[in-house]
């Protein structure tokens, strides 16, 4: 992820296979985004797993304390990957 984003100038965002932990291990490497559709459809409540991804990439752009104190948080009935 660091060698693409040092590479382009264009936006990088991170597409599926996304784990509770992922998403913000690949905005600390550089990617701008992520793109999820079946960690928020398949999630038994999407608008609660989607806040949730939401925060993690807020988050994950703050200082490392404020994530981890975030990813002990339930992944608030998330799918499971």
């Amino acid at each position: 992820m660091r060698a693409i984003r040092a590479a382009v100038r264009l936006p990088v965002v991170t597409i599926g296979a996304l784990t509770r932990r992922t998403p913000a291990a690949v905005i600390r490497a550089g990617a701008d985004g992520i793109c999820v559709v079946s960690a928020i459809v398949a999630a038994s409540d999407p608008c609660a797993a989607a806040r949730w991804l939401r925060r993690i990439v807020e988050e994950a752009r703050r200082p490392t304390e404020d994530l981890l104190r975030v990813l002990d948080v339930p992944a608030h009935r998330m799918a499971k990957a």
